[in-house]
């Protein structure tokens, strides 16, 4: 069996779709089809339940998935095992939520490359909800996100800290004057808020729908700088992760709130995908 086949079924197996292999893998679909029917051949099995332009696996498919990501692990080891340079290089992709970015986490990342110069990094700024999805595919090395702990089979927390989610306003809001504020004083105010689907986001407004509550949002954007400099200069309050707002709380552009009868918390995690090789970039990244 071809290797080069092998890594065809992968690739069609994570993105369910023949044309959407083909073109990343820089084949022509007739000779996608041919690789994928010569292991069918081979295998005496159908991998694929096809369902117009879209397929799925089948129940041999699913299995030979399993054996398909070891057999490349064992032959990408061996390779790096026998090749392997003095230096580890190639590229590492990462994905990451913006406002870790905006944490200064971005300069870890600089120090990383300045230490390993082989290594080129591809940066995904994603939502969590897209940097699983793609890790899940095999389009990220791994991931940096903020969420609640996530458990999947054969993904490794490489890094899990608890994190604190705070609510803070500008230094003349009037509820910088008190010494504790509750949720309803918070419901009172608009919101400048990071984009749908941002994980404490989610559970923040979730949390209050509970409570029977609204959260009334003025501005929704996917840049935690905009939202701080908008909230210094008092357009509304806002919630995000402590590293992201605490140059700023520091400074005191922002003055943090005090809640008295809520509080929010979400775990800081580097993922990666055990069930894939772990490149010398990846296992340098994860040791750095």
């Amino acid at each position: 069996m071809e290797f080069r086949n092998l890594e065809t079924f992968i690739r069609v197996a994570e993105l369910e779709n023949f044309s959407a292999a083909a073109e990343e893998l820089g084949f022509s679909q007739s000779t996608v089809t041919t690789q994928i029917q010569q292991i069918e051949e081979q295998l005496h099995a159908k991998l694929f339940d096809r369902n117009g332009k879209r397929v799925s696996l089948s129940a041999a498919g699913q299995k030979f998935l399993e054996y398909s990501y070891r057999i490349r692990q064992a032959e990408e080891e061996a390779a790096d095992y026998f090749l392997k340079p003095q230096e580890p290089e190639g590229m590492l992709r990462i994905g990451v939520m913006e406002s870790v970015c905006a944490s200064g986490y971005d300069s870890r990342i600089i120090d990383f490359m300045l230490k390993y110069p082989g290594i080129s990094v591809k940066l995904d700024v994603c939502t969590t909800f897209m940097a699983l999805e793609r890790l899940e595919k095999g389009e990220l090395d791994v991931i940096i996100t903020l969420d609640h702990r996530i458990v999947r089979e054969g993904w490794i927390n490489a890094y899990d800290k608890e994190e604190d989610i705070v609510f803070f306003c500008s230094p003349t809001h009037p509820l910088a004057k008190k010494r504790k504020v509750s949720v309803e004083d918070l419901l009172m105010e608009d919101f400048l808020m990071v984009e749908e689907r941002c994980n404490y986001r989610e559970a923040f407004e979730q949390d209050m729908q509970e409570k029977g509550k609204s959260v009334r949002c003025r501005m929704e954007i996917g840049h935690c700088g905009v939202i701080i400099d908008a909230v210094a200069g008092g357009v509304g309050i806002s919630l995000l992760p402590r590293f992201t707002v605490e140059r700023a709380l520091k400074e005191k552009k922002v003055k943090e709130l005090k809640i008295t009868d809520y509080d929010l918390h979400m775990n800081l995690q580097i993922i990666y995908d055990s069930k894939r090789w772990k490149s010398p970039a990846l296992n340098a990244f994860l040791e750095f």
